[in-house]
Parts: structure tokens; sequence; C-alpha cells
């Protein structure tokens, strides 16, 4: 195998390696089948457009076209394997899906359409990159700065599961196997004919030994997973549940589109919360004196149990049933009428009613 396809390879075991990273990102699998194959079929296309000397521009725009492609046959509901200006505007809808998606919910997330557009398109170009890096240009270790990029970005996004050791060993050795095969003979004990590389077992070894120290000693540090003695993160400023903040910046989408649908015996108005505090900002919930609030679990309460009110109910007051329908609202806060008694529906079972600030929310709560 020459020198070139060694390499070419090593930088596919990294992007390999990086990509599934993105498994905290998402709460299901099926995100990965479209990665694979944008990696397997982006390199595959580098090496044979490789092999016949073509440019790198050149590349680069059949790629570019085979993306397209493979976007179209993927992710759109279409006839016909050639895609056309309609592909194009549905591209450009998944996209707007794939921002809102990211606008409104906190990963993991399921995999929506619009999200594997952004995993797909992200996964072949960064893999195209490195192996265009990797053989054209011979960086070296610089090469692994594009399957890097792959890598940080999931692991960097917050997720509720905050631990990214599972996602960062794999890395890690295949950065290793990537520096020994493009790293000089005098750092790696390889063959430098032009044609051909011999891997080190020593190198192995002390890069494996390197990663398993990297993991395995902060473990042993004083303090490691304890309390920061300066908070940095701004955990301790004044904060709170802030549903009127997070549905107003959906109402102020230049697009109208229709947020709900609501079926009701009587006019009624609708409520997502009731805000106490005021902090000189914005309006919250909790106590004034509270940096942060978080609901007690004696205020929280299944939305399917009998709903204790927020005041007593009179006998002037009578009974209705509404049907609330959530389209583009989504949020974990649920707009019900007020005061709820009951929540009925296939998704109450995963509610909670909170007795402080007499709002209905997704079970997301309990996790906060």
């Amino acid at each position: 195998m020459t020198r070139s396809a060694l390499s070419g390879m090593a930088g596919m075991l990294c992007v390999l390696a990086a990509l599934f990273a993105n498994d905290r990102l998402f709460s299901d699998g099926a995100w990965i089948l479209p990665a694979l194959i944008a990696v397997l079929v982006a390199t595959g296309l580098a090496a044979a457009i490789r092999a016949l000397r073509l440019h790198a521009v050149v590349s680069a725009i059949l790629s570019a076209i085979a993306l397209f492609v493979t976007t179209h046959i993927l992710l759109l509901e279409s006839s016909g394997l050639l895609p056309g200006l309609d592909q194009l505007t549905g591209i450009a809808e998944l996209a707007r899906a794939g921002v809102q998606a990211i606008q409104d919910h906190v990963a993991p997330v399921p995999t929506e359409p619009g999200l594997v557009l952004f995993v797909l398109a992200g996964t072949w170009v960064l893999a195209h990159a490195t192996y265009e890096v990797s053989t054209r240009l011979d960086v070296g270790a610089v090469g692994l700065v594009v399957p890097s990029v792959l890598w940080i970005v999931p692991v960097v996004i917050p997720t509720r599961e905050p631990r990214v050791t599972a996602h960062t060993v794999p890395f890690l050795f295949a950065a290793v196997i990537y520096l020994l095969v493009t790293a000089e003979r005098d750092v790696a004990g390889m063959a430098t004919d032009g044609r051909s590389r011999r891997f080190s077992l020593l190198g192995a070894g002390v890069g494996s030994l390197a990663v398993l120290l990297a993991v395995a000693l902060p473990l042993t540090a004083l303090g490691y997973g304890a309390e920061a003695w300066i908070d940095l993160d701004g955990a301790a400023n004044p904060r709170g549940y802030q549903p009127i903040v997070d549905v107003g910046d959906r109402l102020k989408t230049p697009e109208p589109r229709d947020l709900l649908i609501v079926r009701s015996q009587q006019p009624s108005y609708l409520r997502i919360a009731a805000l106490e505090t005021f902090d000189g900002t914005s309006w919250r919930i909790g106590p004034p004196s509270a940096q942060s609030f978080r609901p007690s679990d004696q205020d929280l309460f299944e939305a399917t149990d009998a709903l204790p009110p927020e005041v007593p109910i009179t006998g002037r007051q009578r009974q209705t049933s509404t049907e609330v329908e959530v389209l583009e609202l989504e949020n974990i806060y649920v707009p019900v009428p007020y005061q709820p008694l009951r929540v009925r529906g296939p998704d109450a079972g995963s509610m909670v009613y909170s007795r402080v600030g007499g709002f209905v929310a997704t079970g997301e709560l309990l996790d906060g």
C-alpha cells in the first residue's frame, strides 16, 4: 500500500472515531447510518479522484455534487435518482427545521431530519477534507486538526450526561495511529522509501500508554469531580425558569405560523406559568432571595394525578374540559387553562405539575 493511501486510511479512521461523539447528542441511533454513508462515500470518492490525479478543486466540486445527490436520496421523499430545483428547496427547508430543532431542544434529542442533514453534511465535508489534507499535503500531525473539529463540536455541547470519556478515548487512540502513520521514521520507526511505511509497535505502545494515563491520572487527583473553588460559569447569578422569555423568542419569528390548536367547551385564557419575582431584567419563578430556583419535590406532582389548586375552588366555579394541541411552540411548558385539575392524553404520563408557579411541564423539568 502506498504512503499516501495509508495516510488517507488513517485519516478516515480518525473521522470514524470522532463521529461517534455525536451519540451523546441524540436519544436514538437513527443518525448513525447516514453519517457512516457520508464517511465511506466521501472518502471513497476522494480516493478515486486522487487516483485519477485530478486537481483538488475538481475533487471539491465533484464531492459537493455527490453530497447533494446523497442528501436527496437519503433525506428527501421524492422519486428519481437525480435531484432538481425542488430538492434544493427541500434541503433548505430541512436546514431551517434543523436550526429550529437546535433552538427548541436540549441534548440528547430525537433524531429529526433537519438534524440528520447537519450531521450528514458536516461529516461529509470533514471526511473529504481530512483525506485531502492527509494525502495531498502530507502535513503530519497538522492533519489531525480537521477530524478534531468533528470530535470537539459534539463533546463541548452541554448535555444532561456531562462525562465524555467514552467519546474521547476512541478518538485519542485513532489519533495515535494517525501520528504513527504520518510521522517521520525517527519518530515512528517507519520506512521512508516514498511508497510504503512500516508501523512501529513501540510507537503504538507508547502512544496507547499515554492515552491510558491521560484518562486514569485525573481520577487520582485531589478534588477531582468536586465543586469548583471559584465559580466562573455564572451559576451563582440569580436565575430561574423563564417561560415567558423562552416562548417570547419563538413568537418573534418573522414568518406567521400556527402555534396551538385549542378546542374548549367555553372561552378561557391559557396560562404557561405565574412569574412572581422581578430581578431587574426579567420576571421569573421563585422567591427574591433565591440565587437559583427549582420547585421542591413536595411542590411537583405527576400530571395524571389530581392536581392541587393554587387557591381553593369555590362552589360557584365549574369544571370544563379543554383540548390543547401544541404545534410549533416546542418547549418544556404546556399552556393550560387556569387552574388545571387533571391532565389527560398520550403524553400526560411524561408531564409534571408545579404548585409553585402553577405550571404544567414535560418530565425534563425533573432532570434540571
